[in-house]
């Protein structure tokens, strides 16, 4: 279907993160999500909707003739210049499918730590972890924040030659040389928990669980990394305290979780300045900033095609690394709140 070959190559043209296509009484919407903010885009006629859904349903293998429950699928779409992976997610509303598509450009992904913009202490400090031969690393934040690329940069900077390395991810995001990697699959009854257990079984150095989503997969890595493993893991969380907090409202032991945690490192995505909009222009002072309107003469930042007159070009991580040293371990203990927990971090003499 032509419509939906153009829509594609328009993500990959504004560089979107994901594509919305939503159904309603009388328009179907289509948004996409340029350096995380939503951008609505010209519509299909509304009676396409149902052919459009099928037609993505179909290059994603998904069953057509289902259109009672949600389902999952992916695909790779490859034109003349790049390839690229389509995660497809689809789900039953009142006036028909909702379909969204993740879009990962696989040439602009870099697994090295150097490469995410980390400062040359930070790698340090993370490196260093990830030389110890047992232990919990967490890489905590949103969703779309770039958690799977940090954990595939950590994994790089450990020598597979010399340590077995398994991962278990839904899906394998990255398929890697030197790693042993299985891909989660609920329909036959393969969860995050049970490959961890059946990893235990295979002699290994570092296991990576792509994400920790309920309480047996956090038990399970808790366990491999109490019984000699360094495990990396990736949890939904806001703040280095809140991963925390998370582990324990997910059932942690506070005096397991205090024995086996070595690091959290938190994580956000935050647009960045178009560089184009920006020329010619002074900085900022100390606390100010620029809005879109600000950044070139009158009616210029609405003509500037890098950014399409939003003002922001990309998205680059900030990073925030929580080290478990021993007055953490005892905090821990304590099983305090993400408030309280980031109080005493901030201001150790009142702990």
């Amino acid at each position: 279907m032509a419509w939906v070959d153009h829509l594609i190559q328009s993500a990959m043209s504004r560089r979107a993160s994901d594509v919305h296509i939503e159904p309603f009484r009388d328009q179907i919407r289509v948004r996409m999500r340029v350096d995380g903010t939503l951008e609505e885009v010209t519509p299909p006629p509304n009676d396409l909707g149902p052919e459009i859904a099928s037609r993505i349903k179909v290059l994603a293998k998904l069953d057509i003739a289902e259109r009672r429950i949600p389902q999952d699928g992916h695909l790779i779409w490859t034109d003349s210049h790049r390839s690229l992976d389509l995660r497809v997610s689809t789900l039953p509303t009142s006036f028909g499918e909702s379909v969204v598509l993740r879009l990962l450009d696989r040439t602009q992904v870099r697994h090295s730590l150097e490469d995410l913009g980390m400062n040359g202490s930070t790698v340090e400090r993370l490196k260093q972890s990830l030389a110890k031969p047992h232990g919990l690393i967490v890489v905590a934040g949103p969703t779309g924040s770039g958690k799977t690329t940090t954990l595939y940069s950590a994994l790089a900077s450990v020598d597979s030659s010399i340590r077995k390395v398994l991962t278990v991810e839904d899906p394998v995001e990255f398929k890697t040389d030197g790693l042993i990697q299985v891909a989660v699959d609920e329909g036959v009854g393969l969860s995050f928990s049970q490959v961890v257990r059946a990893f235990l079984r295979q002699d290994p150095d570092v296991i990576m669980v792509g994400e920790i989503r309920d309480s047996d997969t956090a038990r399970v890595a808790v366990q491999a990394a109490l019984t000699g493993h360094l495990v990396l893991t990736s949890l939904h969380a806001g703040s280095g305290a809140g991963a925390i907090t998370r582990l324990l409202d997910l059932g942690i032991e506070p005096f397991l979780l205090s024995n086996s945690l070595e690091l959290v490192v938190a994580q956000r995505l935050v647009r960045r300045d178009c560089p184009d909009c920006r020329q010619g222009l002074a900085p900022p002072g100390l606390g100010a900033s620029i809005r879109p309107a600000d950044r070139a003469p009158s009616g210029s930042v609405s003509a500037c095609l890098s950014c399409r007159g939003s003002g922001y070009s990309g998205r680059t991580p900030h990073f925030e690394l929580l080290e478990i040293d021993e007055s953490v371990r005892a905090l821990i203990l304590q099983r305090p709140s993400t408030t309280v927990l980031e109080s005493r971090l901030r201001h150790p003499s009142c702990a």
